[in-house]
């Protein structure tokens, strides 16, 4: 029984019984109480080989006696004892199940590897939770302290809307006193009269100048940004520039004014004396009669 199992679970695939009718035929003639092959091919291996002889001995025989035959010695049989069905049943169950758990691990390798695909999941379904809901007889916890009795809690402010992207606050009503005043743009071109609506700028872009003209009174400008009023009041000046005086572009002519009464220069003082003073008398002791004949300035002063 030993050399059965040893061989159903031999290292090697070819030591092993190849058919489970070898398995059999050997637990057969091992119940009826015949050698097993196992046990004889056991017997084989673990036997030394026997060294060839170059001849046997021949019997000796002496000239002058006639020859003598040895009998064969014969072995009696062994007597072999019978086995009970209990015996055989206690025996052949366990070979039977080595030799299925000696054939699936060492024949079938491949067949016993655990299948690596996904779980399965669960058929059943979940329980509702909603289903059996139990109350909450506990009040939900509350903060200790002085500061939070009776504490009204502020509302969170609404955010204000961006006054410069809003499509009401997109453009400016310009008026002028007096109306049906000329708006142009910062290339020169005509915008309208006033009353007249302008885009303003977005957040962000640079302000846009504008000029007003008005038939008689003085030109000003205006700058629209993002942040301008939606209706703006402008007051023309009434002073005018002067005559000749035309839109901006075009050449200015102007009158010069003289004035007949030009103002005397201040550094110079003319003085003009109606009555000039005389001369005092001479006194004939100290200031002698001048001498008809003796020269005078007008003749020092002529060319000799």
């Amino acid at each position: 029984l030993e050399a059965i199992i040893l061989k159903c679970l031999a290292k090697k695939p070819s030591s092993r019984y190849q058919t489970m009718a070898d398995l059999k035929a050997d637990l057969d003639a091992l119940a009826k109480g015949m050698t097993p092959t196992a046990v004889i091919s056991e017997i084989d291996r673990s036997l030394p080989p026997k060294p060839e002889e170059p001849f046997e001995h021949a019997p000796s025989v002496v000239p002058g006696q006639p020859p003598t035959t040895t009998p064969p010695t014969t072995v009696p049989p062994v007597e072999q004892k019978g086995i009970s069905g209990l015996t055989i049943a206690l025996i052949v169950i366990p070979i039977l199940a080595a030799g299925a758990f000696g054939v699936t691990y060492f024949v079938m390798p491949g067949d016993t590897s655990t299948p690596t695909g996904p779980i399965a999941a669960n058929p059943d379904p979940p329980e509702d939770p909603t289903e059996n809901p139990t109350p909450n007889d506990t009040p939900p916890d509350t903060p200790d302290g002085p500061d939070q009795v009776g504490e009204d809690v502020e509302p969170p402010e609404d955010p204000q809307p961006d006054q410069g992207n809003s499509p009401e606050n997109t453009s400016v009503v310009l008026n002028t006193e007096p109306a049906g005043a000329e708006v142009f743009g910062p290339d020169g071109s005509l915008v309208g009269n006033t009353p007249v609506t302008i885009v303003k700028p977005r957040q962000g872009e640079p302000a846009i100048e504008y000029r007003i003209h008005l038939s008689g009174y003085a030109e000003r400008t205006f700058t629209v940004g993002a942040m301008t009023q939606p209706e703006v009041m402008l007051t023309m000046d009434t002073s005018r520039r002067g005559t000749g005086s035309t839109r901006r572009g075009s050449s200015t002519t102007t009158t010069p004014t003289t004035n007949p009464n030009p103002p005397a220069d201040p550094l110079i003082h003319t003085t003009t004396q109606r009555n000039p003073p005389r001369d005092p008398p001479r006194d004939p002791a100290t200031n002698p009669p001048r001498d008809p004949n003796a020269p005078s300035l007008d003749d020092l002063r002529r060319p000799f």
